[in-house]
């Protein structure tokens, strides 16, 4: 996650990415564009920020390796996406009536 954010002129096209190691050390620099700064990899994999309501992050070991997990998602009947069996169940009883 970043650990610090400094906000400079807001009217610059660029934004200076600054990544530290766990010893404080310097060990590299971007200078991006901002489709680059708001992009998912820029902002899950070199900021760390997600959305936790949706993914879990399974992975950290940055600067090499950042793995998240998508939370499964509600149907609108309360199924939970990936409940196959469950919803060959319900299929099956429907068929039955």
């Amino acid at each position: 996650r970043a650990l610090r954010t400094q906000e400079h002129d807001p009217s610059s096209p660029l934004t200076l990415d600054v990544l530290v190691d766990a010893n404080g050390r310097m060990f590299a620099a971007y200078l991006i564009d901002e489709t680059v700064y708001r992009s998912t990899f820029h902002r899950m994999f070199l900021l760390g920020e997600h959305d936790a309501a949706r993914t879990v992050e399974i992975a950290n070991d940055f600067p090499w390796l950042r793995a998240y997990r998508v939370r499964p998602a509600p149907f609108a009947d309360g199924f939970e996406s990936g409940s196959l069996d469950r919803w060959r169940g319900v299929e099956a009883a429907a068929r039955r009536s």
